[in-house]
């Protein structure tokens, strides 16, 4: 009896270890994965490049086709409620619908202006640098422009999502386009409401277009 009630215990213990060990293998596998995250990238900067750099393309159609990716390869509601941080938990539900709508129109206008105004001879490169946390990964590439001598980093954070990847983030040299607009989105719901962010919103889509 005593041997037997010695011997228990040292197997609950390795029960535990063994069902540690396999939790935290799920939890390893769950998280981001860089190779892939990195193809995710490298295909949708080249289709970028592609696009700025065609010699048969307008302004209009160039930018047009920048929207579309963006709308393709952008988590554009998840990057919508990141930005509008604290203020999503207090929204009515008729002001997250009018948010979420005025957000999609102004950021595919915001970012494909942003990258249609680079022009041609544009180049894109992969740093090999990406980091991994939880669901999402980070990856570091170089942007070539025929305007600048020095090339550009970009950081562009994805997240898995329906066994693909999503843009959830562009940090361009140091600035995080999700932090910069929070701060800013914070500073006008905090003085004048969440409604007069959404109209500002939408008049700043309107003044684009």
């Amino acid at each position: 009896m005593g041997e037997r009630s010695s011997t228990c215990p040292r197997l609950g213990r390795r029960a535990v270890v063994l069902l540690a060990a396999s939790t935290l293998i799920r939890a390893r596998s769950a998280r981001a994965d860089c190779p892939g995250a990195e193809a995710f990238i490298e295909s949708a900067g080249e289709r970028t490049v592609a696009i700025l750099n065609a010699k048969d393309s307008d302004d209009a159609h160039r930018l047009q086709e920048m929207a579309d990716l963006m709308f393709e390869v952008a988590d554009l509601s998840l990057i919508a409620r990141l930005v509008l941080g604290r203020h999503w938990r207090s929204a009515t539900q008729a002001q997250r619908a009018a948010y979420l709508d005025a957000f999609r129109v102004y950021a595919l206008d915001s970012l494909a202006y942003r990258f249609a105004q680079l022009g041609r001879g544009v180049s894109f490169k992969l740093l090999g640098r990406c980091v991994a946390e939880d669901h999402d990964a980070q990856v570091g590439t170089e942007v070539k422009l025929p305007t600048r001598p020095e090339p550009v980093r970009i950081d562009w954070r994805t997240r898995e999502a329906d066994g693909g990847y999503r843009l959830v983030d562009v940090t361009i040299e140091g600035v995080s386009l999700v932090v910069s607009n929070r701060s800013e989105f914070d500073s006008v719901v905090s003085r004048e409401g969440l409604d007069a962010l959404i109209a500002r919103i939408q008049g700043k889509s309107k003044q684009r277009g």
